[in-house]
């Protein structure tokens, strides 16, 4: 293993640094909506003192006093409760074997059995085989593998406190994923980022690159073709190709695609994707009958290679070649 350069890296280390710590302060009531409700208790306390000296009844004093507390009360709660809800930064929209959900405003975990919304301060859990697919509103989408809890802290970002997630961040969109031992950011591209236990971690990539840094170890860039181990002696390299077995899991928990009315194109593109494999076919026509060959029905219950090969032999194909991450098709 080999230290790295933190010099080599255009990544902001006081920038990554402050996103170590976890959520500040819970907000609180601006300035201007406090000096607003003292200005409407005020007014309230004028007009009530001006009716007692009218009234001039014995009592007054302490019922008066009474209604400015209890106005000042309203006036706040009122303030409070008008203070707009964050909206959902995303949903969980495939699961398989009920994950566990804990909103913010709970300390229980609960079966997630439907999808739901992803709001700022909840969490998802996952047992032994389970999985679970979540799209941001920036696009980006997230897989969770088996073992897994995280915690949403904002729009691109969360806390992995266990496990492993894997991210397709398409154009602009970035997720920046925090962890005990340091924190990982993404630049355009498809990466995964598992705790390997309560000392290492890693981050393999699949297109683009990942900006690592580690509070011991410093900092590194992990590019596509490679995963990049952290531990007490530094970063390991290792290379890892885009159809390595370490991704199975993350098209195991992907949700099949719906193939009833897509043409043959469609679905290869997507499979091929998936898998980290360049389809090509063995003459122009095939090509262009993939693109003309609508296919019907559906894949539920098969895994990624049966319903390839259904596919495939439902609309007259063949693999007659494969070269390492390419596969060659004819008819």
């Amino acid at each position: 293993m080999t230290q790295e350069n933190p010099s080599t890296t255009a990544l902001d280390e006081q920038q990554l640094g402050d996103l170590l710590g976890h959520m500040g302060p819970r907000p609180q009531p601006s300035r201007e909506a406090m000096d607003e409700a003292r200005a409407s208790v005020m007014n309230t306390w004028q007009q009530a003192v001006a009716d007692h000296r009218r009234r001039r009844h014995r009592y007054t004093g302490l019922s008066l006093a009474a209604s400015v507390l209890l106005m000042f009360g309203i006036a706040f709660g009122v303030l409070r409760v008008s203070q707009p809800e964050s909206p959902g930064i995303g949903s969980i929209r495939y699961t398989v074997n009920a994950p566990q959900f804990r909103t913010k405003h709970s300390n229980t975990w609960e079966a997630l059995r439907e999808t739901r919304t992803i709001n700022v301060g909840d969490s998802l859990r996952l047992g032994p085989s389970a999985y679970a697919v979540l799209t941001l509103e920036n696009g980006l989408e997230m897989r969770l593998d088996s073992d897994t809890e995280v915690e949403f802290l904002a729009l691109n970002r969360l806390y992995l406190h266990s496990g492993a997630i894997y991210a397709d961040a398409p154009g602009d969109a970035s997720l920046i994923v925090e962890t005990a031992m340091g924190v990982a950011r993404d630049i355009g591209t498809r990466f995964e980022v598992r705790l390997r236990d309560a000392t290492r971690w890693s981050v393999q990539v699949r297109e683009g690159k990942v900006l690592m840094h580690d509070k011991f170890a410093g900092q590194a860039t992990a590019r596509a073709g490679e995963r990049v181990s952290v531990d007490s002696n530094g970063f390991e390299r290792k290379p890892v190709g885009s159809a390595d077995a370490s991704w199975r899991w993350t098209y195991e928990a992907t949700q099949p695609l719906a193939i009833d009315g897509e043409s043959l194109q469609t679905y290869l593109v997507w499979w091929g994707r998936e898998m980290g494999l360049q389809i090509d076919f063995a003459k122009p026509i095939d090509a262009a009958i993939a693109h003309q060959t609508l296919l019907h029905g559906d894949l539920e219950g098969m895994s990624m290679e049966e319903g390839f090969a259904a596919v495939l032999t439902s609309s007259g194909y063949t693999v007659v070649d494969r070269d390492g991450n390419k596969l060659m098709l004819t008819r």
